[in-house]
């Protein structure tokens, strides 16, 4: 899935993780007017760029070619 493009995820923008979630939910405190960018397309950014550790912070309103998102669900038993 990496090398697509550069996928929004949930998050607001911090600095580190240091208080995130262990749980695996959103970061929901810090500066929430920027989202964080994940991976990015192959075709644009670099190798180094191209890994879903990689993040980025982006205004919520940027739009590019390389920039998208994944749509998920919740599977239900």
């Amino acid at each position: 899935m990496d090398g697509n493009v550069g996928a929004w995820v949930e998050d607001c923008y911090v600095d580190n993780y240091l208080q995130a979630p262990t749980d695996g939910r959103a970061v929901t405190a810090g500066d929430c007017d920027t989202g964080v960018l994940r991976g990015g397309a192959a075709n644009y950014y670099d190798a180094h760029i191209l890994r879903s550790a990689f993040r980025a912070k982006l205004k919520w309103f940027a739009h590019s070619s390389v920039v998208g998102f994944r749509l998920v669900r919740t599977a239900t038993p």
